[in-house]
């Protein structure tokens, strides 16, 4: 019972095998006579058949001949083979391509495309075709959209954002109308320009590393924010205003624009600068009056305050930034100097000097020879240093002091016991000093020790 039953499976495998080799010898004979599947001559589906067959199919292909050209957004042209004048040149030697297929192939045929190509066989007018051509919709002003690269936004929210990559619809017109006449050659019945890689493509894409590094760049600039304290009045360098600061060139390269930056410090110096300013000052007799500009105040280091800013973006620094100054006065304000100065009053020869808005001492004094044209400057000036036993050097004088407190050059406050007490009225007019400030011993030593570098001296 068992062999019977194996005799029966060999028998049926037999016939299956059989069968196959049938179909398959049979399939073979049959292409002896036929292209093989997937057979493309010239853009014409060729496949299983004769050649006869196939050089009527192509012979029609040539004279219905259309090609639609697809563009973007969704838009067509065509070439219509008559409007180019489409022919054959000569007949095809489909024998020839028919005797190099393998008719034993078929099998793998089809799975896979054989293309035939038989290009000098297609013939057109050049001037036909470059007056079609020319004539494409796609050329058209109103229907070309140039590429755009990618690049940075404005500023806005906080930041920098990257504007994305516009392709556009310019045709490389040179290129494509090489793929139009390959096209046209190999019949082909559509062409599609995005397919055939004939846009003008952007240079700059969102994906570009450098565009990318120039984002974190500027957004790195614009995170800075400098804060400025004057007195009462705050002003801060924000994100906004950095933006206006910085350059983006043609290559997306990200810099600082020095010039703008001065322009804000200069706007700093012209607003807060006082350095030689006339001030209004009310005096112990309580008038008030203009003084003269001297050397006293605010005095911005613009050169050095653009450097530390530029370094300060450079790095993203969130901080309250103190003012670099060449010179700084006491307060900030219309009234910079505050209440602790030095009053000098050159018509009554008299000098107070008040720390913290108490009157510390006052005193007769004499100032410069005015016969002698050595009269004390008028101005508001400050103290530049202070120092004990000094020797005072001038033309045809040499005179030590033990109290020396400079304010303007070589005109200061100093002790005078030389004087032996004769202080005030009128002879400082012919009797004068050299341009200092003479002051009794006592009112010297009290005036030395109780000031400081920097305390305002205003002489009117």
């Amino acid at each position: 019972m068992k062999k019977t039953k194996n005799k029966s499976v060999f028998m049926i495998l037999g016939i299956a095998i059989f069968a196959v080799l049938i179909i398959y010898f049979g399939m073979a004979f049959y292409y002896e006579g036929h292209f093989l599947p997937n057979t493309i001559i010239n853009g014409v589906n060729c496949s299983n058949k004769t050649v006869d067959e196939a050089d009527k199919l192509i012979a029609k292909k040539v004279t219905t001949y259309v090609m639609k050209i697809s563009e973007r957004n969704g838009k067509t042209d065509k070439i219509i083979g008559n409007d180019i004048d489409l022919k054959l040149k000569y007949e095809i030697d489909l024998d020839s391509f028919k005797d190099q297929q393998n008719k034993f192939g078929w099998v793998a045929n089809l799975f896979k495309k054989t293309n035939y190509e038989s290009g000098e066989s297609i013939t057109y007018s050049k001037k036909l075709l470059d007056y079609v051509y020319e004539r494409f919709n796609c050329f058209k002003e109103a229907n070309v959209t140039a590429p755009e690269n990618a690049t940075l936004s404005e500023y806005k929210n906080g930041g920098y954002e990257i504007v994305k990559e516009v392709q556009g619809t310019t045709v490389d017109k040179d290129k494509f109308y090489d793929v139009i006449k390959e096209a046209i050659t190999n019949l082909q019945s559509e062409v599609s320009i995005e397919e055939s890689d004939c846009y003008v493509k952007p240079t700059i894409t969102s994906e570009d590393s450098h565009l990318l590094e120039a984002q974190k760049l500027a957004n790195l600039y614009t995170q800075a924010e400098l804060t400025y304290q004057f007195g009462e009045k705050t002003e801060i360098l924000d994100g906004a205003k950095i933006s206006q600061m910085i350059v983006l060139d043609d290559k997306d390269n990200v810099s600082i624009d020095e010039a703008k930056v001065g322009e804000f410090v200069d706007y700093i110096g012209k607003t807060y600068n006082t350095f030689g300013k006339t001030r209004t000052f009310k005096t112990t007799s309580g008038k008030t009056i203009q003084t003269a500009g001297g050397d006293y105040g605010w005095w911005l280091n613009r050169v050095a305050e653009k450097k530390e800013i530029i370094e300060a973006i450079k790095k993203g620094e969130k901080k309250v930034k103190e003012p670099n100054y060449y010179q700084k006065a006491r307060q900030y304000g219309d009234d910079d100097i505050g209440n602790t100065y030095v009053e000098v009053n050159i018509a009554t020869q008299h000098v107070w000097f008040y720390k913290e808005g108490k009157l510390v001492v006052e005193s007769s004094c004499v100032s410069g020879n005015l016969a002698k044209g050595h009269g004390t400057k008028l101005g508001v000036f400050s103290i530049t240093f202070l120092q004990r036993k000094q020797t005072l050097k001038g033309q045809g004088y040499s005179q030590p002091v033990e109290y020396w407190m400079p304010f303007n050059g070589d005109q200061g406050l100093h002790d005078a016991n030389w004087r032996h007490g004769k202080f005030g009225g009128s002879i400082y007019k012919t009797s004068g000093s050299h341009g200092c400030v003479n002051l009794p011993p006592a009112v010297a030593k009290t005036i030395f020790e109780n000031i400081e570098k920097g305390v305002p001296v205003i002489v009117y």
